[in-house]
């Protein structure tokens, strides 16, 4: 599945408009705090479907406009909802300091078979403890006999804190798969 920044528009709040046509389902409930690269809602466009991530830069909090958790048709350009930034970064240290110590977790981007690695022999794409960077490969998605490859795309390296599924567990859009800080 693809990633795409939301598009933003204005100063403060800076309002999340639609990239595009089609379905959105938010990931993430109103109000909670993100990160530059978190990914934080879903776009579907006949039949395929995107991750929607916050724009590099800061930490803040989003506030969706529908705060409903199905998913609703929007057009291109249309206003999902406001990026406030968070104004305990400033007083609390850096914004890498306080993202570093929150932890977040890594979500299925489809539904699927989730594998922990390539085949039974081979070690785990990921261990507890392991730091992810920008294009790791961090497990497989099976569709249909099909094998999805699930990279980590977030420009801010992370720890691996907790794996949470197993492997060849069924999984859905947004279920957690690791903890990461």
């Amino acid at each position: 599945m693809k990633s795409q920044a939301l598009k933003k528009q204005g100063q403060s709040p800076i309002q999340f408009c639609a990239p595009g046509v089609g379905y959105f389902s938010p990931q993430i409930a109103s109000g909670a705090l993100v990160e530059g690269g978190q990914v934080v809602a879903i776009l579907e466009c006949l039949g395929q479907k995107k991750q929607l991530r916050v724009p590099d830069g800061g930490i803040g909090r989003v506030t969706w406009n529908n705060a409903q958790t199905t998913r609703q048709a929007v057009g291109y350009g249309d206003v999902l909802g406001t990026f406030s930034p968070w104004a305990g970064a400033e007083t609390e240290g850096s914004a890498s300091e306080t993202a570093s110590a929150q932890k977040v977790a890594f979500q299925a981007p489809m539904e699927g078979l989730f594998y922990t690695r390539p085949d039974p022999e081979s070690p785990a794409f990921v261990t507890q403890g392991q730091t992810l960077n920008k294009g790791d490969q961090v497990g497989l998605i099976e569709v249909m006999k099909t094998f999805y490859p699930i990279y980590y795309e977030n420009d801010a390296p992370k720890q691996v804190t907790a794996i949470i599924v197993e492997n060849a567990q069924p999984v859905e859009i947004g279920t957690p798969l690791f903890d990461l800080a």
